[in-house]
Parts: structure tokens; C-alpha cells; sequence
């Protein structure tokens, strides 16, 4: 897939609203560890102390075609020490078309480049995910470790 790239968050209502309503579509819901629908307000506290934190960073995918630019995912790193775990979500009317591989090796290149100390990526994927697990294992994740509820990726780089 050419013509996608990373962008950071912005701290403006547009990137907020956005975020916002990725995180509260069903289908992301289910797939996340919180799958309680979040109010706007508690949303809006937390976008901007993320983008306050060194530590995190969240990146927006565009997509464009031949006449625009168009937000088709977002993933989230936290870093701590020389790890980042990986968080991702695709919109609803972009699912199935490649963009969750290609925002999973996106960010894969662009974290070492954000964090020169961080040496690997992580990931925890729900059991019953096979479509994320089978993303992080085309860019390079292995399984490293399985509980009940989720499966833990790692991507040394």
C-alpha cells in the first residue's frame, strides 16, 4: 500500500472528536481491554494529558486518493524505558483494506526515529482477535507470551 503516512495528534477539537469516535465504535469496543463507551468529557481530559506526556504518542494514519488526504487509523505507543506497547484502531469504512498492516509497520518504523532508546515493540492482542494477531505477525511480532485473555507480541528492533 503507497500513499499512507503518520502524522502526530494535534491538540485541536478535530483530531479530539476524531479519536473520540474511533474509540467508541463497537467494534473497537469489543476488541478493547475498556469496552465501556466513553463520555466526551472524560475523552477530552484524556487526549490532551496524552499529548503532554513524553512518553506517548499518538499517530494518525492519512490515506489519500486522488483528490484528498483522509484519516483512515490511529496508533498509540507507550513507551517505557526501551519497550513501546502498541495500541491500534482502523475507521469502520477503511477496515479490510490493508491499513491495519500497514499502520502497525508505519509506526514500527517511525518509533525509533521518535525514541532512539526504545529496542522493542510490543503488543497485547485479545484471544479472540485473530484479525490484529495475524496483522502483528506480518510485521515482524511473534507471539511471546499467552494468558486467557490476551496474547502478548513482541518485535525486537
Amino acid at each position: 500500500m503507497s500513499g499512507c503516512l503518520l502524522r502526530y495528534a494535534a491538540d485541536n477539537e478535530e483530531d479530539c472528536r476524531l479519536l473520540y469516535n474511533w474509540r467508541n465504535d463497537a467494534e473497537v469496543r469489543k476488541n478493547s481491554f475498556h469496552q465501556e463507551e466513553i463520555a466526551y468529557e472524560d475523552h477530552e481530559k484524556w487526549f490532551h494529558a496524552v499529548l503532554k506526556d513524553p512518553n506517548r504518542r499518538i499517530y494518525i494514519m492519512m490515506a489519500r486518493d486522488i483528490m484528498r488526504s483522509f484519516p483512515v487509523g490511529v496508533i498509540r505507543a507507550d513507551v517505557d524505558g526501551d519497550e513501546a506497547e502498541l495500541s491500534y484502531s482502523i475507521d469502520r469504512d477503511q477496515r479490510s483494506k490493508g491499513y491495519g498492516t500497514e499502520i502497525v509497520n508505519l509506526a514500527s518504523e517511525e518509533i525509533p526515529f521518535d525514541y532512539p532508546d526504545v529496542k522493542k515493540l510490543t503488543a497485547k492482542v485479545k484471544t479472540d482477535n485473530t484479525y490484529s494477531q495475524t496483522i502483528f505477525v506480518r510485521n515482524g511480532f511473534f507471539p511471546a507470551k499467552r494468558l486467557p485473555e490476551y496474547i502478548l507480541y513482541l518485535k525486537r528492533l
